[in-house]
């Protein structure tokens, strides 16, 4: 058994005397068990290397790159006229061929707002991936989905927290519809009380 000597130092009294003690070494690895998963270890690397190429769903993503102008149109309630806003998008692949990520600026309810979005293609769930974070919240959305057989439309579900109903983790729809290469957009419907509805729709212009 590996063990390893701690010092520690005991007050006893007015003096002070220097201690010793053995113990176990908390780094040791623990050895096969009958509970460890079973698996083929060269099928099991032929998987992981193959997990780690770029598909056709991740040539998909890069579409979108480029510098784009964008409308942000925010629905209060159904049938209402939406809020208007003009703001700008920068897409990029933040590692080449895999992670596209979106630096967003526009506004919201007349305040300055950034977003920035991360979107990937995870080959062993062998679904779209994505994360969403912003300068107004500190909450982190996450969703997942996949595109449609035609590849016109991405839908992708997630979960929010509404901080004004007081719901959390309330399931919500996410939908990219491509007209062409350089118009996109980007609809956000709340799905779980009656008819769905789209609450924001984002449009990309791509700039000349």
């Amino acid at each position: 058994m590996n063990k390893r000597l701690v010092g520690g130092l005991c007050v006893i009294g007015s003096g002070i005397v220097l201690a010793s003690a053995s113990v176990e070494n908390s780094s040791a690895q623990p050895g096969p068990g009958e509970w460890m998963i079973e698996f083929d270890q060269a099928k099991g690397m032929e998987a992981w290397t193959k997990s780690m190429q770029p598909s056709k769903f991740h040539e998909f993503l890069g579409r979108f790159v480029g510098e784009w102008d964008v409308e942000f149109q925010m629905y209060m309630q159904p049938g209402a006229d939406p809020m208007v806003s003009e703001g700008s998008a920068r897409i990029y692949w933040q590692f080449p061929g895999k992670w596209l990520a979106e630096e967003n600026k526009a506004s919201f309810m007349g305040r300055p707002m950034d977003s920035f979005l991360l979107t990937g293609y995870d080959n062993v769930k062998r679904q779209f991936v994505g994360t969403l974070v912003d300068s107004m919240s500190t909450e982190m959305k996450s969703f997942k989905g996949a595109l449609s057989p035609d590849g016109k439309v991405l839908t992708m579900f997630g979960e929010m927290d509404e901080p004004i109903t007081g719901e959390h983790g309330k399931m919500v729809k996410y939908q990219t519809f491509i007209e062409d290469d350089d118009h996109f957009a980007l609809e956000v419907s709340e799905i779980l009380y009656g008819e769905p509805w789209v609450v924001v729709r984002v449009e990309y212009t791509r700039k000349n």
